[in-house]
């Protein structure tokens, strides 16, 4: 699960998509999601998005592009990359080994405690 801060919905980029996301309350989703995964005797992890949709997954490269531009070329492997889909295995695998995110790697400073926590 991807950490969501209320604060980064709310920015005022003048669209109304922002103004419907600051109506989900993130508390009250991962609430619900941490009640059914206990239910169902499944562990979440919550993982610093840092950079998710901007590391091309399994390379490590940085290809910063904006927002609007959902897909790419990835100039390593010459793969069509989705901005979306990139960025949920980038989740996956951080969630799964704490040790192969960005921030650790770019960061010396930073732990793999301070990237993903069991909720």
């Amino acid at each position: 699960m991807e950490k969501i801060r209320a604060k980064d919905m709310r920015k005022s980029t003048g669209k109304a998509k922002n103004r419907k996301l600051a109506l989900l309350k993130p508390y009250e989703a991962k609430q619900v999601i941490q009640n059914r995964a206990f239910k169902q005797g499944v562990t979440v992890v919550e993982v610093d998005a840092y950079k998710s949709s901007q590391v091309e997954y399994s390379t490590e490269i940085i290809d910063k592009h904006p927002l609007s531009q959902r897909e790419w070329i990835s100039p390593v492997t010459g793969k069509v990359i989705e901005r979306d889909h990139n960025a949920a295995q980038n989740i996956l695998d951080w969630g799964l080994h704490p040790s192969h995110h960005i921030k650790v790697k770019t960061f010396p400073k930073v732990t793999t405690a301070m990237v993903s926590s069991i909720i």
